[in-house]
C-alpha cells in the first residue's frame, strides 16, 4: 500500500514506509520513514513485523525528573523514538553540543545533550553528558569526541538512506543481500555497489563499539585524524611485543613532520 493508505501492519505498506497510527487519528496509515517531526507522537498497532533500520541499539541515559528509553526509528527524521506513557514520541538522539567533535586535548571531555526526560512535552529539553574524546595524532593536538546517533554527521546518512530506499520500486519483501539466491528486486540490484548503498555500513561501522568513527573521518578536517592508539584494539602493545617500537616512532616522526 502506498503513503497514507489506512493499514494493520508494516508489512501491508510499501518500501520504506512503516505502519503508525498519527497522534489522534482514527486510522493507522503507511507512513513514510523520516517524516514525522521532533516531538511527534504515534503508536505502532499491537502486532507488527517491524525491522528498524535506526542506527544504534536501545540506550537508557538518567535524566531529572525521570528517563525515557531511546532506540531507533523508522518513521522520526531524527531516527529515535522513546515511549512515554502509552505513546511513542520522535525524540532526538544524544548528539554532541559541538558538531565540529573536536577537543582541545584528550583532557578536556566533550560535552554531549540527551533528551530522555519524561513527559511529551518535555521532548526538547536537554540533559548534559560528558564524554571521554579519542586520542589522536593531529598536527593540532585536537582529539577526536565519540560520534552519537544524533549527529549531524549520521543525520545525514541517514537522509541519504531514506532518498535511496525513496527511489526503488520494490515490494517491501523483496530480499536485499542475497543476490545469488534470493527474491531481490531489480532496483535493489542497481544500487548494490553505489554510494547510496554504502551509507548504511558507513554509519554502523562509525558508530561501533570502540568507536571507528576517528579511523573513518574526513582527514580534511585536520591532519591524521583517523589514527588513534583508543581504536587500534590493542595492536599497540603487539607493536612492543616484536620489539618495533623504533621503527613505529620513526614512522610517526616522518608522518608528523
Amino acid at each position: 500500500m502506498a503513503a497514507g493508505a489506512t493499514c494493520t501492519k508494516d508489512t501491508e505498506c510499501v518500501v520504506a514506509h512503516d505502519c503508525v497510527k498519527i497522534k489522534d487519528a482514527e486510522n493507522f496509515i503507511c507512513t513514510a520513514f523520516g517524516s514525522l517531526k521532533d516531538g511527534a507522537t504515534f503508536t505502532e498497532p499491537a502486532v507488527t513485523s517491524k525491522s528498524v533500520r535506526g542506527f544504534f541499539k536501545d540506550v537508557k541515559v538518567e535524566g531529572p525528573p525521570g528517563v525515557v528509553t531511546l532506540g531507533g526509528s523508522n518513521v522520526c527524521e531524527t531516527n529515535s523514538q522513546g515511549t512515554v506513557g502509552d505513546v511513542i514520541q520522535c525524540r532526538s538522539a544524544q548528539r554532541n553540543v559541538d558538531q565540529k567533535l573536536t577537543s582541545q586535548n584528550v583532557g578536556n571531555q566533550c560535552t554531549t545533550n540527551t533528551f530522555v526526560t519524561d513527559g511529551v512535552d518535555d521532548f526538547a529539553t536537554k540533559t548534559e553528558v560528558k564524554t571521554t574524546p579519542l586520542c589522536g595524532f593531529n598536527k593540532d593536538n585536537k582529539a577526536i569526541c565519540p560520534i552519537f546517533a544524533g549527529d549531524d554527521y549520521i543525520m545525514e546518512l541517514a537522509k541519504g538512506i531514506r532518498e535511496a530506499q525513496d527511489k526503488q520500486d520494490c515490494h517491501r519483501s523483496s530480499g536485499q543481500s542475497n543476490f545469488a539466491g534470493g527474491a531481490v528486486c531489480e532496483d535493489f540490484f542497481k544500487i548494490k555497489d553505489t554510494k547510496e548503498a554504502f551509507l548504511g555500513f558507513r554509519a554502523g561501522e562509525i558508530l561501533g563499539s570502540p568507536q571507528v568513527w576517528a579511523n573513518t573521518a574526513n582527514n580534511d578536517q585536520c591532519v591524521a585524524q583517523g589514527i588513534t592508539f583508543r581504536n587500534w584494539n590493542g595492536h599497540d602493545s603487539a607493536y612492543l611485543s616484536y620489539g618495533v617500537v623504533g621503527m613505529v616512532a620513526t614512522a610517526f616522526a616522518s608522518i608528523m613532520m
